[in-house]
């Protein structure tokens, strides 16, 4: 290795430099490791329960469905204390995700019990995404911006396919309400991590709940996606999770044909990496830069997002 590779190297990685950039990262990716195991074990649990791919088809519409208020999140995070939403996005995840271990502890488990903690998980998921990419201007100085998203878009792509193969083996090897105990762990640890941050809290704005600017900043982003390459993407992308749902849902089932949650874990992994590098490539070709956060295809769609550079 040269001399101008490992320099190379060093700058890409300048960022690892910094004590409040490095808990950060630690933290999101605990936390999209906990992410992978909630998509797996979560899937298993409903084909488990039932054996059936309509229920696993609601279980994955009940999960996405939240994401309609994605819009309102971000401006949401924006008016808040950022520390304050990393930590309570990972609590509110942990705090529902819990509930299946318990229930099953007290001999109430059941499938409305499982499906009924979605939906509710989801909305943690829905703060955590903007809380965590809100945090890096007030981490880092602008000139490493770049490559501290750089960093961030390579952890969640590698640790998200990661935890969902883990989780397949995880939920073999002790069964997806144990698989559920251990994410929820993971969300604890991520919120841990995210509460020792020292970045500075901007100044309180008085005004910083006003709903009429809060209004206009959601007309704002509505706008954009109506004007711009990205809300065709999107429309296109509804459009083939639909086409795509029913597949989706019988995944399970074909899994369980194959080995089982094993079986399942590698082949969603699979799935999820090669659907986030499709995306990444068709914004390529339309020219428009960042990291895409790609969201599995339920029956009631996909959600893109992209990361500011």
């Amino acid at each position: 290795m040269t001399t101008v590779t490992l320099s190379r190297i060093r700058t890409r990685l300048a960022p690892l430099s910094d004590r409040d950039f490095r808990r950060l990262l630690g933290g999101r990716a605990v936390s999209v490791l906990g992410d992978g195991l909630y998509a797996v074990a979560t899937m298993w649990l409903v084909f488990e329960l039932t054996g059936s791919s309509a229920y696993t088809g609601l279980a994955g519409a009940l999960t996405q469905a939240p994401g309609v208020l994605a819009v309102v999140t971000g401006p949401l995070v924006d008016r808040t204390s950022l520390r304050r939403a990393l930590v309570a996005a990972e609590l509110l995840q942990a705090a529902f995700v819990i509930v299946v271990p318990l229930a099953a502890l007290a001999g109430v488990l059941s499938v409305p019990v499982v499906l009924a903690t979605l939906p509710l998980a989801a909305l943690g998921k829905l703060l955590a995404d903007p809380a965590q990419q809100a945090a890096l201007p007030r981490t880092l100085d602008d000139d490493q911006l770049v490559r501290a998203n750089s960093l961030f878009s390579v952890t969640r792509r590698g640790v998200d396919a990661a935890g969902r193969a883990v989780a397949g083996a995880v939920v073999a090897a002790t069964g997806a309400v144990a698989a559920y105990g251990l994410n929820a762990l993971t969300f604890l640890v991520a919120a841990a991590l995210f509460g020792t941050l020292g970045f500075p809290e901007r100044e309180r704005d008085p005004d910083a709940l006003d709903l009429g600017g809060y209004r206009d900043e959601i007309r704002a982003g509505v706008a954009v996606l109506r004007e711009s390459v990205l809300g065709r993407m999107v429309a296109a992308s509804l459009l083939a999770s639909a086409l795509l749902g029913a597949a989706m849902a019988a995944l399970p089932a074909f899994a369980a044909t194959l080995g089982g949650p094993t079986t399942y874990g590698l082949t969603d992994a699979n799935r999820a990496a090669a659907a986030r590098r499709a995306a990444e490539a068709a914004l390529d070709d339309c020219g428009v830069d960042g990291a895409v956060q790609v969201v599995a295809p339920a029956m009631s769609g996909a959600r893109f997002g992209v990361d500011p550079p």
